[in-house]
């Protein structure tokens, strides 16, 4: 029977006033979806692996059980998925669909055709003759075979082209209420195109077709409508519309279409086509994601992430993003591999994000960086050295890829290996990489310090300088400052050095975060700013840390000493390693006379002990020592924390407590490849190397440490005194150089050391005009509280230089002119000066007088000394009750010999 479409064209083309003249746009219709109740009428399509999985397990020779249609579904979805790789499987699937017991058995025959033309097997589908017998067929076809019959001769496929018959089965097909025939022809009425035998006007094609479409209540609707919605968006026959196309999706996705709802909450996600409805959005988001919808439980997991629309919630953010990656979605997979990073503190998370990591390493085409993460949990899990190996190899693979973190990575693991050929070199180059390539500026920090600490032919200071320059016009160097620095930033004076540590601390930097926020309490910033920093502050535990530490150096009180260990606290709960060290280092430095702080303070240092730091090793050290434990001891206490993860502190401290040669030089490489370029560092391993047979490493560190010496006589004088320890008449002459120079540069010590040269007999350098050169400057420059210790030294020397000396040192007048000035510390040692030099009464009472002006100028030694004098009446009354009564002051000044002295005197009584 014809249908109701069929019978309504007729009657419209016979109609003399419906003839349509020439269209030269897309027509305009207001075709809106019917009102039907939300039901679940479309049948809900399986995701594409199951599919997949479901008809790979087919033998393809036993007949399903079910509908045919739903077989047939299933084999348009893998035509679909791969037409070429699908086709024989796909072809059995549609030959066994005769075969099942059904009360109609379906046409296969435009099915057949489809998957032919899909797989691109023209030749084979002639070959068939499938299309031979639909044309033997064809008056009794029904409207979809018309109009694929119509495709193939207007469009040459497969058969000849041949217009005039193409036509007549396009405009059969769409007498016979044909969607495809009825909107095709439209079009080419649009395009100015007249078809013989067709003049119905394109406004009523079109309406027809869509009323063919919907259809009835079927579970194919939706997929019906939802071509609706498409030619409302494509805008190419009917007036583009986005608003009725967002409503023929709801109407499919209220009836059960995911992929619709899924539609309907894109256009309202992007909110460019359509203005956007919140409550639509979730709505529509909600009904895709709880039908499957990868990607939507990607977007709604997203908002759950952020608390955006939704209550924050990342549990249900982390089940959405699983549930979509279990549907194979890669997009799932990082934002769960990234929401899980985060939340590495917490042992089950930690776990998940591994498991997540090494399923994406595991994908045929995996992303780079999930080997450096991966790498990096591998190193933290194992330690830096235990782990090396394994986390070597996931980082080649990442290299491979060309992911900059993992080309990072690896140089720091390469750099460990500098001497071997071609090492430095290639872990340079993967810096170089990291910068040029990738955009990353903190490679430029290692590539500096690559050529300057660990060149293997020495610092390359060209190089190194270079890539100084590159960091600073990046603005990427990073600076330390104390409170006078802070105090001193002037957005007029100097914009540059607040914007650079504004930057630093929008980075993330939690050292420059510190000082930013200190900054913004020091001028004045609104709550609401001070509120968003602490609100960046808040989810990272490391700036968290260094705020707490930073506060505490700043403003040491009871207050701020509470609340710095409260953060510290919650800093080591949310997984910081360093918080433990810094807790303990705390709990001693602010409260070492409290039993139980100094226990809690032992538990969190042997925490960090036992996870390689070195810090906290050095901290417990004289804690041990004090209890009998040796440093042997307690190396062996570590010894398999050093191993696997130690610092290069800690590797220093295990090298000076081993006597395996081998051993030590392989503490101390680790050391170097992981310790940061600076002369308090570069110093350090030079001293520790001076113990070990390798003299040239020595050499390299000192010369590295030269460079980062400065003008900094101190520095200069380090450098001498190793220089001195590793013994040989050149490095003595080296030495003496430097300790001339440090003399320049300001540095006493340098000045002692010197002294202590030209004043030995037995030395080569023996030069006693030299040292009393040197002896003299030292007066000169000493406070006259050191005046003592240096008459000391002089009176040591040989007698030449002593007498020298002495002669040239007018004692008294550099005592008495500092004396006075009104000094208590000058009173008092010209007091002892006289008292060691006098030989008269009179010289007597002149030292004690000055030593009662020093205790009333309030000096401790100097009520000490007096109190003395009057015990034995040196250059005074005798007076046992003055004595007592200035040690008592003294005592109270926390003089120990004071307090040493009346406990005595309280024993004897």
């Amino acid at each position: 029977m014809p249908s109701f479409v069929h019978r309504l064209a007729t009657l419209l083309l016979l109609g003399s006033g419906l003839v349509s003249a020439t269209v030269a746009a897309p027509v305009e219709v207001t075709f809106l979806p019917p009102e039907i109740p939300a039901q679940e009428v479309c049948v809900a399509k399986k995701a594409d692996p199951e599919v997949v999985a479901r008809w790979q397990a087919w033998d393809r020779a036993s007949v399903p059980e079910g509908d045919p249609e739903l077989v047939l579904r299933d084999a348009r979805r893998l035509r679909d998925l791969d037409p070429t790789g699908n086709f024989e499987l796909v072809d059995q699937m549609l030959a066994i669909v005769s075969k099942m017991p059904a009360p109609k058995v379906p046409d296969i025959a435009i099915d057949r055709i489809n998957l032919y033309l899909k797989a691109g097997k023209v030749p084979q589908l002639r070959q068939t003759g499938v299309i031979d017998g639909l044309e033997a067929n064809s008056g009794a076809l029904a409207p979809k075979a018309l109009n694929l019959l119509s495709t193939l001769y207007l469009d040459g496929l497969v058969v000849k082209k041949d217009r005039e018959k193409g036509l007549g089965y396009l405009t059969r097909a769409a007498m016979g209420g044909n969607a495809d025939a009825l909107l095709r022809l439209a079009s080419m009425n649009i395009d100015g195109e007249q078809v013989p035998g067709w003049e119905l006007d394109p406004k009523l094609a079109v309406t027809m077709a869509f009323g063919a479409l919907v259809g009835k209540l079927d579970p194919e609707i939706c997929d019906r409508i939802g071509r609706i919605a498409r030619e409302y968006s494509k805008g190419l026959v009917v007036k583009r519309d986005h608003n009725i196309a967002e409503q023929w999706l709801r109407l499919a996705a209220d009836l059960g279409d995911a992929g619709a709802a899924w539609k309907v909450a894109q256009l309202h996600l992007e909110s460019e086509l359509i203005v956007k409805n919140n409550d639509s959005l979730l709505k529509y988001l909600n009904l895709a994601s709880e039908r499957g919808v990868a990607a939507a439980q990607v977007e709604l997991g997203k908002l759950y992430e952020a608390g955006a629309l939704v209550p924050e919630d990342k549990d249900r953010a982390e089940t959405l993003y699983a549930e979509a990656s279990d549907l194979g979605s890669r997009n799932a997979l990082f934002r769960l591999a990234t929401l899980l990073e985060k939340e590495q503190s917490i042992p089950d998370k930690k776990a998940a994000y591994q498991a997540r990591l090494t399923e994406l390493v595991g994908m045929p085409q995996p992303p780079g960086w999930a080997f450096s993460k991966l790498a990096k949990l591998v190193l933290n899990d194992k330690g830096r050295w235990a782990g090396e190996a394994e986390a070597k190899a996931l980082l080649e693979k990442g290299v491979a890829l060309e992911d900059a973190d993992s080309a990072q990575e690896l140089a720091f693991i390469l750099l460990r290996h500098r001497d071997e050929p071609g090492v430095f070199e290639r872990a340079t180059e993967l810096l170089g990489f990291a910068v040029t390539n990738a955009g990353k500026i903190d490679p430029m920090t290692d590539l500096r310090q690559a050529y300057l600490c660990r060149a293997p032919k020495g610092a390359d200071m060209r190089l190194a300088g270079f890539w100084q320059r590159t960091e600073d016009a990046a603005g990427n160097s990073t600076e330390f400052m104390d409170s006078d620095d802070i105090g001193a930033l002037d957005p007029q004076a100097d914009p540059i050095s607040l914007a650079k540590l504004q930057t630093h601390a929008l980075y993330g930097r939690p050292n420059s975060v510190a000082y930013y926020v200190d900054y913004l309490g020091r001028n004045g910033a609104s709550p609401e700013m001070l509120a968003f920093w602490q609100s960046r502050i808040d989810p990272v535990p490391a700036t968290v840390d260094a705020l707490a530490r930073h506060r505490l150096t700043i403003t040491p009180t009871p207050e701020v000493i509470a609340e710095t260990i409260a953060a510290l606290k919650r800093a080591r709960d949310e997984g910081l390693p360093r918080a433990a060290v810094d807790l303990g280092s705390v709990l001693l430095d602010y409260f070492p006379s409290d039993a139980d702080k100094r226990t809690e303070a032992i538990g969190y240092l042997t925490e960090a002990a036992q996870q390689g730091s070195g810090e906290a090793i050095l901290r417990l050290l004289p804690i041990l020592q004090a209890q009998g434990i040796s440093d042997t001891e307690l190396l062996a206490q570590y010894h398999q924390a050093i191993e696997e993860r130690g610092d290069a502190d800690a590797l220093i401290f295990a090298a000076s407590n081993t006597k395996d040669e081998a051993q030590r030089h392989d503490y101390l490489y680790r050391a170097a490849s992981v310790v940061d370029c600076t002369f308090e560092n570069t110093i350090k391993l030079a001293g520790a190397f001076v113990a070990t047979a390798d003299d040239a490493e020595t050499e390299h560190w000192l010369e590295v440490s030269l460079q980062l010496a400065g003008d900094d006589g101190w520095r200069h004088t380090a450098i001498a005194d190793r220089y001195i320890a590793l013994g040989g008449k050149d490095r003595t002459k080296t030495a003496i150089d430097l300790f001339d120079r440090a003399v320049a540069l300001g540095d006493d010590t340098a000045v002692s050391r010197l002294v202590k040269i030209y004043a030995d007999p037995d030395s080569e350098d023996y030069a006693p005009t030299k040292a009393v050169a040197m002896f003299k400057r030292m007066i000169d420059d000493a406070p006259v509280a050191d005046l003592g210790k240096i008459r000391d030294k002089v009176l040591k020397a040989p007698p030449a230089i002593m007498t020298a000396v002495l002669e040239q040192v007018d004692w008294s007048a550099r005592y008495a002119a500092a004396a006075a000035s009104g000094d208590a510390v000058a009173m008092r040692e010209l007091a002892l000066y006289l008292r060691s030099t006098g030989t008269t009464v009179a010289e007597a009472r002149d030292a004690s007088s000055w030593l009662q002006r020093a205790a009333a100028g309030g000096d401790a030694i100097a009520m000490v000394e007096l109190a003395k004098a009057y015990a034995m009446g040196i250059g005074i009354e005798p007076s046992i009750q003055q004595a007592t009564m200035l040690l008592k002051d003294a005592a109270g000044l926390g003089n120990p010999e004071a307090q040493r002295l009346l406990a005595s005197m309280a024993v004897e009584n």
